[in-house]
């Protein structure tokens, strides 16, 4: 409804509401006796002037029409000794810097930048004397709706402006607090600076104190190219050049997280035929984030690290670098990783002897472990792993030496993780037999006979080292027969009649080890036999064959 009101009624909000617009400090009224610089480019992004330094009264700069619209740049009479190309431009978005991560601004300070960002630069190396005094529109619209909000919200905002200069020749990252900030009349943000870049920012908290820290990190233009380095001015000519460059090509950037280690690593690649150097990775909680951590990386786009956080969390992860024409370039955000929450204690999960094997002969085998949040482990032959043990660190495979033999063996093992908190105790078991294996000689049904007219038979066994045998018609041992002490003789029921008929056997020692299992064959026919009978009118010779 606002939007319908006449003068009358606007007079009346401003009266009844009577919200001065509150301000830190002094606001301060830039000289009516400035002039403009000469201006020689114009666009939406970057605007160029030329300063005169026989000038006695402040000379304001042009800002460009885009982003930057409304900002306001005045350089001091005398603060340059020579006449020079001045530029005031976008810059890269403050969270494409390490400025925060620098400068170490408490993480529970959210940040969010007012606008884009600025940079004013000479075309060549250049000494400022004098800082110059620079205003930032705190909201990039006008006309009544922004009247209304900086009347309304004023009062309670808190901003910061964050910068990255060259100061007495040093490339240094700061922070202007809410103290040294004064905000003026017609809605600007206005404090002092030298050549760099500067993001003005709302804060959730005021920052006190100025910050500032030395930096190598270059200050880089919305072109990703770096116009201050630590080293000085990059001249226009270079920054030009290296603006026409085709940019790296990234192909992959991607974030794991391994919950036993509690490691994640950061990985990417870019496309062949360029060269990256000077890389650091950025660890965020999501892609909006303007703190976490920022770490150098040497070698291959590659970056592990050791999750200290407790709690459950995410974690989005990118690369920053330089490429071959030390240009900045900076990969996507990988897809956000969900961080599970460290357990209280390590959680068991498996122990598996020689791959999952029933038996051995070797008292020497192979564990395979499995364990969340392990660090340590702890594993032995005494039950519930009381006693026998020592605390090494957690691997996923350890050589084991059996403590018993020719009889079943348990291992036990349990987990501890950094805090010192234990796992259960599991365990697995596997059958130890070194004794002499089951050979078997001899395995007859009828003593080998191939033919038989009844289904009961004779069975002939002759094993060496078995202790129990186990006879059934079922193919493969598989059911239908019991476990018995073994014996050379038995006599058993054919389950087929009048065909062929298998009988199956295998054997087991004195530890339960068991054969293969063996079988063997008969004929049962108990069907009649058929004789031909011829009339005796017929000569032999007549007279069929008889079968």
């Amino acid at each position: 409804m606002l939007r319908y009101l006449g003068l009358s009624a606007l007079l009346f909000l401003s009266g009844c509401f009577n919200l001065p617009i509150q301000s830190t400090g002094t606001v301060t009224v830039l000289n009516s006796e400035a002039r403009p610089a000469t201006a020689k480019e114009t666009s939406e992004e970057k605007a160029v002037s030329t300063y005169d330094p026989n000038s006695k009264v402040e000379t304001t700069l042009q800002a460009p029409s885009g982003a930057l619209a409304g900002a306001k740049i005045t350089v001091p009479a005398g603060a340059l000794a020579v006449a020079v190309d001045l530029v005031v431009e976008e810059s890269i978005p403050m969270a494409e810097t390490s400025v925060v991560t620098t400068l170490g601004i408490r993480e529970d300070i959210d940040i969010k930048p007012v606008g884009a960002g600025m940079i004013i630069r000479p075309s060549q190396n250049v000494d400022l004397t004098r800082p110059l005094t620079l205003a930032m529109p705190i909201n990039p619209v006008s006309g009544l709706k922004s009247w209304l909000r900086r009347t309304f919200l004023a009062e309670g905002d808190h901003y910061a402006v964050f910068y990255k200069s060259m100061i007495q020749g040093e490339l240094r990252a700061g922070v202007i607090p809410s103290s040294s900030l004064r905000q003026t009349d017609d809605g600007q943000i206005q404090f002092e600076g030298y050549f760099g870049a500067f993001w003005l920012c709302k804060v959730s908290v005021p920052i006190e104190e100025k910050i500032e820290a030395k930096t190598d990190e270059p200050t880089v233009n919305a072109n990703r190219v770096a116009v201050i380095e630590s080293t000085g001015i990059v001249s226009e000519e270079l920054i030009v050049t290296k603006a026409s460059i085709p940019e790296v090509s990234w192909l992959t950037v991607s974030l794991s997280f391994d919950a036993n280690s509690r490691q994640g690593l950061l990985t990417a690649s870019i496309a062949a035929g360029r060269t990256l150097s000077s890389c650091q990775a950025d660890l965020r909680a999501s892609i909006s984030a303007t703190t976490g951590l920022t770490a150098e990386v040497t070698g291959a786009l590659s970056y592990a690290l050791t999750i200290d956080r407790k709690d459950a969390h995410t974690l989005v992860g990118r690369f920053r670098c330089l490429d071959d024409q030390g240009r900045l370039t900076i990969s996507d955000w990988s897809s956000s990783l969900d961080i599970p929450a460290e357990p209280e204690a390590a959680v068991a999960k498996s122990i598996l002897i020689n791959g999952g094997s029933e038996i051995t002969t070797s008292t020497q085998v192979e564990l395979t472990l499995q364990a969340i949040g392990a660090t340590e482990m702890y594993i032995t032959g005494a039950a519930e792993c009381k006693s026998d043990g020592v605390w090494k660190a957690y691997s996923t495979t350890e050589s084991w030496t059996l403590t018993q033999t020719n009889t079943k063996v348990q291992v036990y093992v349990k987990f501890r993780n950094s805090l010192g908190k234990e796992s259960e105790c599991i365990s697995s078991s596997i059958l130890h037999d070194a004794t002499s294996p089951i050979t078997v000689t001899s395995f007859t049904i009828n003593s080998g006979a191939i033919q038989t007219s009844s289904t009961s038979v004779s069975i002939y066994i002759y094993a060496q080292n078995a202790a129990e045998m186990y006879l059934t018609n079922t193919a493969n041992c598989a059911s239908g027969g019991n476990w018995a002490s073994y014996t050379s003789y038995r006599t058993w029921t054919l389950a087929q009649s009048n065909a062929t008929a298998t009988v199956y056997v295998k054997f087991r020692n004195a530890l339960g080890t068991e054969s293969a299992c063996l079988s063997d064959t008969i004929i049962h026919d108990d069907l009649p036999q058929q004789r031909l009978t011829f009339p005796s009118t017929l000569m032999p010779a007549q007279r069929p064959a008889v079968p």
